[in-house]
C-alpha cells in the first residue's frame, strides 16, 4: 500500500495489487477526518450558482434554522443563521422582538435545527438543540431601521461536527470582508414571491421548503442608498 497523494491528509491510496486490499481497507476504515476547520463545504456547486436556486444538501454545513414551536406543537421558522461554534449561532436580533418589544419568554422556546435542508424532511445529518440563552447588544434599535440587528445564541449543548454539520469562519481582525466588487453569497429559507418596497417576506408570504442559494457582488454603500427610495441603514 502506498499513498499517492501528498500531504498524507488527503486520504488518497493506491493499491498496487489485490492482495493489498484488506489492509487498505482496514487502514482507510481507521482514518479520522477533522471537521473542525471552519468555512468548508463537502460540495463544490457554489461558483456555477446563477440566481436563487436549490442548494442541494451539504453546500452550507453552517446554516442552521431558527424555530419557534406553535400553540398546536408544531415547529415554525422564524430565521436562519450560522454556526460558528459548536454551541453558538449567529443570527439577528429582531428574530427576537414583536413590534418594539423583545419577546418575554424563555430561550428553550426555540429550537435550533442544524444540518437541515428540507423544513419538511427529518435530515440524516440533522440535529434540533434547545436555545439556552439568547445574547442580545444593548445597542440594538429595533424600531425604526433594526440598529446593530446581531445576536448570538448559546445552545443547550454542543453540537457534534461532520461532513454536513460544521462552523463558519469569522472575520479576522484587519480584514475587511465587505470590500466592493467581493463575491459573496446568501442562503435561507426565505419568501420565493417578489416584494414591493416597504412590504415584509414574512408572514403572509410564501416561503421555500429547501434551503436555496444565490451569489452575488458587494456593492458600495452609497450604490444601495441611490438603489432604494426606502431609508438605506448601512448597519444592517
Amino acid at each position: 500500500m502506498s499513498i499517492a497523494s501528498h500531504p498524507e491528509d488527503k486520504h488518497v491510496l493506491v493499491v498496487k495489487d489485490y492482495g493489498e486490499l484488506p489492509k487498505m481497507v482496514r487502514h482507510a476504515v481507521d482514518i479520522k477526518i477533522d471537521y473542525t476547520p471552519c468555512g468548508v463545504s463537502p460540495t463544490s456547486f457554489r461558483a456555477r450558482m446563477v440566481g436563487g436556486n436549490n442548494a442541494g444538501r451539504g453546500t452550507w454545513p453552517w446554516q442552521v434554522g431558527i424555530h419557534k414551536i406553535d400553540k398546536d406543537g408544531n415547529f415554525v421558522l422564524l430565521c436562519g443563521g450560522a454556526l460558528i461554534e459548536k454551541q453558538w449561532v449567529l443570527t439577528a436580533a429582531h428574530c427576537f422582538y414583536v413590534k418594539n418589544k423583545r419577546k418575554t419568554i424563555p430561550a428553550s422556546i426555540y429550537t435550533v435545527k442544524v444540518g437541515d435542508y428540507h423544513l419538511r424532511v427529518k435530515e440524516p445529518a440533522q440535529v434540533d438543540i434547545e436555545a439556552e440563552d439568547i445574547y442580545i447588544p444593548q445597542s440594538y434599535r429595533h424600531q425604526p431601521f433594526y440598529e446593530n440587528d446581531i445576536a448570538l445564541i448559546k445552545l443547550r449543548e454542543e453540537v457534534k461536527l461532520g461532513p454536513f454539520v460544521r462552523t463558519v469562519c469569522l472575520q479576522k481582525k484587519g480584514e475587511n470582508l465587505l470590500q466592493p466588487g467581493n463575491h459573496g453569497y446568501v442562503a435561507g429559507w426565505g419568501a420565493t414571491q417578489v416584494l414591493q418596497q416597504g412590504q415584509d417576506a414574512l408572514p403572509n408570504k410564501k416561503i421555500s421548503q429547501v434551503l436555496l442559494h444565490s451569489a452575488f457582488k458587494v456593492q458600495s454603500n452609497v450604490t444601495c442608498k441611490d438603489a432604494t427610495k426606502e431609508f438605506f441603514n448601512p448597519s444592517v
